[in-house]
């Protein structure tokens, strides 16, 4: 495994090349370098600072991410929009619009953009629930640059 440890997730494509051939083993290691709650906490950065906000207009939702680590426990998140802001925060909502659960390998492939977010769900590695029509419009929310 690279001894780069990311100090964000900011830059997609930064993270792309740090992940690109690391196995889901050493993408577990990563993860657990970096601290689950620290990892999340950049990703609430780098997603809250790509929110489009005219995408969004006025519309308003709660987003849950529950990613599961190499000992299977889960890391929750959410993301909120709402009055044409993102704001996120550790933990879970109790009436999210729609809740992702993932293992920590694709989540990390997913905020590189290396996994397909549509070939994740149809082959089992990212379950959705809730307004399953809601995460297509979701995700023209955020930025992928």
């Amino acid at each position: 495994m690279t001894d780069t440890v990311p100090s964000n997730f900011s830059d997609r494509d930064s993270l792309a090349k740090l992940i690109e051939n690391l196995s889901d083993e050493e993408l577990y290691k990563l993860a657990d370098t970096i601290g689950m709650d620290n990892m999340l906490e950049m990703v609430i950065g780098a997603l809250t600072s790509r929110f489009q906000s005219e995408a969004a207009g006025d519309q308003s939702a709660a987003v849950q991410w529950d990613v599961i680590d190499a000992a299977g426990a889960t890391h929750s998140f959410v993301l909120e929009v709402e009055d044409g802001r993102m704001t996120g925060s550790l933990g879970t909502t109790p009436t999210p619009r729609m809740t992702l659960v993932t293992q920590v390998p694709v989540f990390l492939q997913f905020l590189a953009g290396t996994v397909d977010p549509m070939q994740a769900f149809m082959g089992g590695q990212l379950n959705l629930s809730g307004d399953m029509t809601f995460a297509l419009t979701f995700q023209t929310w955020i930025r992928t640059d």
